[in-house]
């Protein structure tokens, strides 16, 4: 999901195992089973869920554009990066925008 946090969820900042909380208010994409928080801060902010390694078959990549840019420049990117991910680590991807009106996706992973 991409929500505002409560505060009560679980962040692994990336290259640690120390457990944070976001602020209440801020801009997190969160896991609805544990509240497990992905990335925070936007996608400024890393969590070690999110680490691919070499065993890595599954992840999420975020794409993102706030305040005056255009969807049309964050779709641009968007397909560069799938483009770019199919020829260089034959990938298979599934994609979806999340924005107020669409905040979650059914993802698993």
């Amino acid at each position: 999901h991409l929500g505002v946090a409560k505060g009560d969820e679980v962040f692994v900042p990336l290259g640690s195992d120390e457990i944070q909380h976001p602020e209440p208010g801020e801009i997190i994409y969160f896991s609805d089973e544990d509240k497990q928080v992905l990335c925070r801060r936007m996608n400024w902010r890393a969590s070690e869920i999110l680490k691919i390694t070499e065993d890595t078959t599954q992840t999420i990549i975020n794409v993102e554009g706030v305040g005056i840019i255009p969807r049309s420049h964050v779709q641009a990117a968007h397909e560069e990066l799938a483009q770019l991910l199919k020829e260089h680590c034959s990938a298979e991807l599934k994609m979806e925008f999340l924005n107020k009106e669409n905040p979650s996706t059914g993802f698993n992973f």
